[in-house]
């Protein structure tokens, strides 16, 4: 399937279903535990590019040459395209904000799909009129004291998980999971055929037509059912 193929079939499915799926494929530690979401009604779906921070060092700074290099703030924004969720790996520092309503809004002018950030965030208030789905660690009124950018487009820790250029990262109320992209289309189509069989079962539940008993592990007859269900949807998606 093409890349917004995959996105949009990822929209359509829960953090939950995809661990499941994504646990099966043999990657069952990429769940992000520990962060705060700021929009817990938008779905988070997309690539990530990535930013690599360190604690600050005046000499460190300028051994890496950090100025000649553009290793600034700004350098995930700038570079952002359609599609892009920005992590950040600000190490968990949270006497600082390393990111505000100026960088997100540079972010979202390029067409950003969204922050994942192991750090403190500032501006919530201007963020929270914002359209872009944020996931954070912290906050804090000041600015991005106390860190420095090292670079860029690398492999990076988000609160315990590594996050690569180019995974796919799916976000809801739950939190965020981390998706390697040879794995990506696989998730997405199972996750997909997951949501569809459990809403199934719940809406039997909810109905009263089944006991929670026959669901899981699921019974003869509603898998019967299920699967009468699942042909006579294909075939009307096939028409449609």
């Amino acid at each position: 399937m093409t890349e917004s193929e995959l996105f949009e079939t990822l929209r359509g499915v829960s953090v939950d279903s995809a661990w499941t799926c994504l646990s099966a494929a043999g990657f069952p530690d990429t769940f992000v535990q520990g962060l705060q979401c700021l929009h817990p009604d938008r779905k988070m779906v997309g690539r990530a590019i990535t930013m690599k921070y360190l604690p600050m060092r005046r000499d460190l700074a300028e051994s890496l040459k950090l100025s000649e290099r553009g290793m600034g703030n700004n350098v995930g924004p700038k570079n952002a395209t359609p599609g892009d969720v920005l992590v950040i790996d600000a190490c968990g520092i949270s006497n600082g904000g390393a990111f505000g309503d100026i960088l997100v809004a540079g972010l979202q002018a390029n067409g950003g799909a969204g922050i994942v950030i192991y750090g403190a965030m500032r501006d919530l208030s201007a963020l929270r009129e914002m359209a872009v789905p944020i996931y954070y660690t912290a906050t804090h009124a000041a600015g991005s004291r106390g860190m420095m950018c090292v670079d860029f487009g690398v492999p990076v820790n988000c609160a315990g998980v590594a996050v690569a250029p180019g995974d796919i990262l799916l976000g809801d109320a739950e939190g965020v999971i981390i998706i390697p992209r040879r794995v990506a289309e696989e998730v997405a189509v199972n996750a997909a055929a997951l949501e569809s069989k459990e809403l199934f079962l719940r809406r039997k539940i909810e109905s009263g037509d089944a006991k929670v008993d026959e669901a899981y592990p699921m019974s003869a007859r509603l898998q019967a059912e299920y699967e009468a269900y699942r042909r006579e949807r294909d075939d009307r998606n096939a028409r449609d």
